[in-house]
């Protein structure tokens, strides 16, 4: 019986300790959230940036690259004449005048801007997987017959 309320008394002592640790940690995030912003400089206006670059991926004729190895998004828009690269929590904006380069942002704009570019570029390519259903008009057979008369009379 005296072993059994130490060893309650210990697990009480355990749980208190970690969920105040829990808490402790939860405050020091946000603290670390609210103060983690870049300071844009004075090369360019982070807001104006940003206003850019969202506006080009809402763009209707605007082209999305993504590079595998670096993970950079290129976003083109040659009716807006706009080339923007978002590359590692930056923005890099060029245009035939003018040429902003490594604008920081915070976590949280970068989050969102990432986060629309790839629904944007989600949603581009769920609409051709559907063009592409769309415009099938050969069963497999009629398909098989198109190739096995390619193979028996040669093309000179």
């Amino acid at each position: 019986m005296y072993l059994c309320r130490i060893i309650n008394k210990d697990m009480i002592k355990y749980i208190k300790r970690k969920l105040k640790r829990r808490a402790v940690k939860r405050q020091l995030l946000k603290l670390k959230s609210l103060y983690d912003y870049n300071d844009p400089g004075t090369l360019a206006d982070i807001n104006t940036c940003m206003f850019i670059c969202r506006n080009a991926i809402k763009h209707k004729t605007t082209n999305f690259e993504l590079t595998p190895i670096s993970l950079e998004r290129v976003i083109e828009n040659t009716k807006l004449g706009i080339f923007i690269v978002l590359d590692d929590r930056k923005i890099t904006v060029i245009n035939h005048v003018c040429y902003y380069s490594n604008i920081p942002m915070s976590d949280r704009d970068w989050k969102k801007l990432i986060t629309m570019y790839d629904n944007k570029v989600q949603e581009v390519r769920k609409g051709k997987i559907r063009l592409m259903k769309s415009q099938v008009e050969y069963s497999l057979e009629k398909l098989k017959n198109k190739v096995v008369t390619k193979i028996k009379t040669p093309t000179e």
